[in-house]
């Protein structure tokens, strides 16, 4: 649990007042869901390491509009690494 003992019984007491049954889901703790992973498609059966972060960054990029701060949470990964990243591998803002 990410935070302390008094914050993981609030949440599961809370979550006990939500539930019409006896059972308790995901949804009932408010716990945001993270995004699902995806995985690289290459078609290439050797790709660099540099290559396969550089299409991934690109891919990530795309699919948040290039908004830097949503990629990088996605990547796992700090807006200044991501920036450095993007200068490594020579990619634009735009993902380009």
């Amino acid at each position: 649990w990410p935070g302390n003992v008094r914050e993981l019984g609030n949440v599961v007491e809370r979550a006990a007042n939500l539930i019409d049954g006896d059972m308790i889901d995901l949804e009932h703790l408010g716990i945001p869901q993270t995004p699902e992973k995806k995985t690289i498609q290459t078609g290439q059966p050797s790709m660099s390491l540099d290559e396969v972060e550089r299409q991934a960054i690109k891919e990530v990029m795309f699919s948040v509009n290039n908004n830097i701060q949503k990629a990088a949470g996605i990547l796992g990964i700090t807006r200044a690494t991501l920036y450095n990243k993007l200068e490594k591998h020579s990619l634009s803002r735009k993902g380009e």
